[in-house]
């Protein structure tokens, strides 16, 4: 509703083993968007990101839950329609980034997810937490929470999550809430989620 969209894609592999069982982890991340906001002067600015990390860690997995950690290097670049001086995240940036993954299913019924990230490319940060009760099958129902920004916005969502949708050897999630914006204020959000494991 605030004329953001963004899309992520990556993946995970075990090294020397099945993602089933714990062991190290490489990972690799790329994410597209565009955005808009008003800037200072009133103008309309429109802003296009994308960004690619490469990341390396381990995964604990246990029989109900499973946590993992991540540490790589991403490059990214944003570029403004036009200029504004109160903007410092334009350009191209290299830095560090770490991820944590978590997922439990605290009882026969419940289901909790984590996840955050945090890069010192213009020191972008997401989290994200869900937990969600099961309603049929695999699939959930529940709240979510998450916070997201870098040096120049940040953006707080509140809503509620459908995981583990089956669609042959995908799984999917959908999300929609409330969202707040330090640039553009309140409006709406949905996200997609998909995942398949091989």
């Amino acid at each position: 509703s605030n004329n953001s969209v963004f899309a992520n894609a990556g993946g995970t592999a075990a090294l020397g083993g099945s993602l089933r069982e714990s062991g190290a982890r490489i990972r690799v991340e790329a994410l597209a968007g565009t955005y808009e906001y008003r800037a200072d002067s009133g103008a309309k600015v429109r802003g296009e990101q994308i960004e690619a990390a490469a990341l390396a860690g381990y995964e604990w997995v246990w029989r109900e839950a499973k946590l993992a950690g991540f540490v790589g290097l991403s490059v990214r670049n944003t570029s403004l329609s036009a200029a504004d001086p109160a903007n410092p995240v334009v350009g191209t940036s290299y830095g560090l980034k770490g991820a944590l993954d978590f997922y439990a299913k605290p009882s026969e019924r419940t289901m909790v997810q984590a996840h955050g990230s945090f890069s010192t490319n213009d020191m972008a940060y997401f989290g994200r937490i869900k937990a969600g009760y099961r309603v049929s099958g695999n699939v959930y129902l529940g709240p979510e929470v998450a916070v997201l920004g870098n040096d120049f916005y940040n953006q707080f969502r509140i809503g509620a999550h459908l995981t583990g949708l089956q669609l042959g050897p995908i799984q999917a999630s959908l999300s929609a809430g409330y969202q707040y914006d330090r640039e553009q204020k309140s409006g709406v959000y949905g996200a997609v989620d998909v995942r398949a494991q091989f």
